[in-house]
């Protein structure tokens, strides 16, 4: 019998270039869930089972220690992490596409090129 407020996955993931498959056994709990210093977290968090080359184990367990995280804050900083990546190459992304549709006039470059004289002159004591 499952606990109420528990769902339970089970699916295995085949990754790019990954030497053993991803299992993923997931439990969905319902409810606040707490981080190391027991501030309450209102999320919803996933329990998953993974298996990983041993090597990149022995170099994580190290990694986590140094830094003083248990493996939950380590595995959720770097998702995280891989997360704020991608959102942020998707924002390089669209500001590349826009500028491309609207580039700088010569016009901005040339009142660019004038503003960055006038604030030297304004500040060209200071920097003797």
């Amino acid at each position: 019998m499952r606990p109420l407020g528990l769902l339970r996955h089970h699916h295995a993931l085949e990754l790019p270039g990954a030497t053993v498959p991803v299992v993923c056994h997931a439990t969905a709990v319902a409810g606040p869930c707490y981080d190391s210093s027991m501030r309450k977290q209102h999320t919803r968090a996933i329990r998953c089972t993974v298996t990983v080359p041993a090597e990149l184990f022995d170099w994580a367990e190290q990694e986590r220690e140094e830094q003083g995280m248990n493996r939950s804050e380590f595995v959720t900083s770097l998702y995280r992490q891989r997360r704020d990546e991608q959102i942020l190459r998707e924002r390089e992304a669209r500001y590349r596409a826009a500028y491309a549709k609207q580039p700088t006039t010569q016009e901005e470059h040339e009142w660019a090129a004038a503003g960055g004289e006038a604030l030297a002159a304004l500040y060209k004591d200071e920097a003797d």
